[in-house]
């Protein structure tokens, strides 16, 4: 009994606190874990007690803390990669590989807190602490705005769906928690320091040893994340499937992955070896769907999903608010949401100002955009093209010294190489070209319709910087096969969102405006033709 005793400290204040520990956990377990049944139960209280008694509990020696490290390192780094997914997640989406290579992430992990405490039971006990933050925050980002962390998304904290879920831990969080302190104070009783080493063994080389290790701890992490972040890794093993991409992205590929995943994924899905508008089949039309099915938004949220899903070339409407700002936005009759923050009535729809109409979320969950702002996603995004879809409050010349302007003082001046200026009427071309000399031009019809005298339709085509025409699929039945037998231009028809039809227009079109198709779909149907 005695030897028993003397394995556990003899303070006060940590018998004190190890009870605490013990019963706030079994609580949260009684609170959330109604449905949980008699055996969850049973283990939450087991861990809970064995979480006090670890706190009173000396640390190992060092054998002791060798045989326990062996058998934690089969075990413990499979279960808490499990109890990570489970609070957002119930793991049958989940695709295999996420898990193995979620589990290497957290031996790698343990190496990298390695490399700062040089101790292994710290090390492990601060490598799990981490997976626990990322567990708890994870859980409250997929729940509260039904996304998870990334790279490219560093606002989530405050950009979600206010009031439409519960903030309350699920029983499935509380019962991870609990499994999560029991390892990270096991793993905090290990003893396996250079100091305790040099005791058990003389001959042991502290310091030569430490620094190989070290050395090899970071160029194994090194290594292990320049695959991830650089190379086809993640592509050629499923994980950027776009036939996936309707589901979120942390509940097929993992928690631990969903960053490296959305990193892959912004690097572009179909850019590789193209450098020109024309090199791709497909025109996002207003940005393209969002992720939850909506279309004709110009926001934000369309745009980065639609670039992860390989387009490069996105069409986006302007207009002009009422304090002579450019704005993403198809026109000022529809409401998308966003009426009553304008103080709009049946009878009267006055045109916002660019503060009105920026503090208006579309359908009160997307973010618009100034037409400063969509520049500035242009200057980030160096492989994206502009379509423009102009809306005029004067003269051709006067909206457009505006959008050039505008481009000018935001810095992005250099963005409108990679502007496409859509034409209404063959006229309106030496008036765009008398504010600025835009190399890329796309005339469209559904304004003026096809011309029963083309002279002055086909001269304006003949131009260089003139690269395409553009139709409603529907208006060019009749003419498509004589405007494609006399050009040299690209044809594009819109806008098309079945992959079979595209497949049929694609006989006599170059390319499609589309909301919901992807690149890759217009690829394949165009070589199917």
């Amino acid at each position: 009994m005695n030897r028993i005793l003397s394995l556990f400290e003899t303070g006060k204040v940590k018998r004190i606190l190890g009870a605490a520990i013990a019963l706030i956990l079994f609580a949260s377990m009684l609170v959330f874990e109604r449905q949980g049944g008699i055996k969850h139960l049973l283990l939450g209280f087991t861990l809970s007690a064995g979480c006090g008694l670890l706190i009173n509990l000396k640390k190992f020696p060092l054998i002791p803390s060798l045989l326990v490290l062996a058998a934690y390192m089969i075990y413990a780094p499979y279960k808490l990669l499990i109890r990570m997914e489970l609070p957002v997640n119930d793991l049958s989406s989940l695709q295999k590989e996420s898990l193995w290579l979620g589990l290497v992430m957290v031996y790698l992990l343990y190496i990298i807190c390695f490399l700062f405490t040089q101790r292994i039971g710290s090390a492990v006990a601060c490598g799990n602490v981490i997976l626990l933050l990322i567990t708890v925050s994870e859980y409250y980002l997929v729940t509260l705005r039904g996304k998870a962390f990334s790279f490219y998304d560093l606002s989530v904290f405050t950009d979600y769906n206010r009031g439409e879920a519960s903030i309350l831990p699920s029983r499935e969080l509380c019962y991870s928690v609990v499994w999560f302190a029991f390892f990270i104070l096991l793993a905090a009783k290990l003893d396996i320091s250079p100091q305790a080493i040099k005791e058990k063994f003389a001959s042991y080389l502290e310091r030569p040893v430490h620094i190989i290790a070290s050395i090899a701890g970071v160029l194994l992490n090194a290594s292990f994340f320049f695959v991830l972040l650089f190379t086809p890794f993640l592509e050629n093993h499923g994980f950027n499937d776009l036939q996936r991409m309707e589901t979120p992205l942390s509940s097929v590929h993992g928690l631990l992955l969903y960053p490296f995943v959305e990193y892959r994924s912004e690097q572009g899905e179909g850019a590789k070896g193209k450098t020109d508008w024309l090199d791709y089949r497909g025109i996002c039309h207003a940005l393209g769907i969002t992720e939850t099915g909506d279309v004709g938004t110009n926001s934000l949220e369309a745009f980065l999903y639609n670039y992860r899903r390989g387009h490069r070339v996105f069409e986006a409407d302007i207009q002009i608010t009422s304090d002579g700002v450019y704005v993403l936005r198809h026109d000022w009759d529809m409401d998308l949401g966003q009426g009553n923050a304008f103080g709009w009535t049946e009878e009267d729809k006055k045109i916002p100002t660019m503060q009105k109409f920026m503090e208006a979320p579309i359908l009160e969950k997307y973010t618009p955009l100034t037409l400063a702002d969509w520049f500035g996603l242009m200057k980030k995004y160096p492989d994206v093209w502009f379509v423009t879809d102009s809306k005029y409050s004067g003269t051709v010349s006067e909206d457009f010294k505006l959008f050039v302007d505008t481009a000018k003082e935001c810095g992005c001046e250099d963005v409108l190489s990679r502007v496409i200026v859509q034409l209404y009427y063959p006229v309106m071309y030496e008036a765009v070209n008398s504010v600025y000399p835009f190399e890329n031009y796309i005339l469209t019809i559904y304004y003026m319709g096809y011309p029963e005298d083309t002279t002055d339709f086909y001269e304006l085509l003949e131009r260089d910087n003139l690269k395409g025409l553009t139709m409603p699929k529907a208006q060019s039945e009749k003419k498509l096969p004589e405007v494609n037998a006399s050009s040299d231009f690209k044809l594009y028809l819109h806008t098309v969102d079945d992959a079979t039809e595209a497949s049929e227009l694609f006989k006599y079109a170059y390319g499609l405006y589309t909301d919901s198709l992807t690149e890759k779909d217009l690829e394949k149907a165009a070589s199917t033709r």
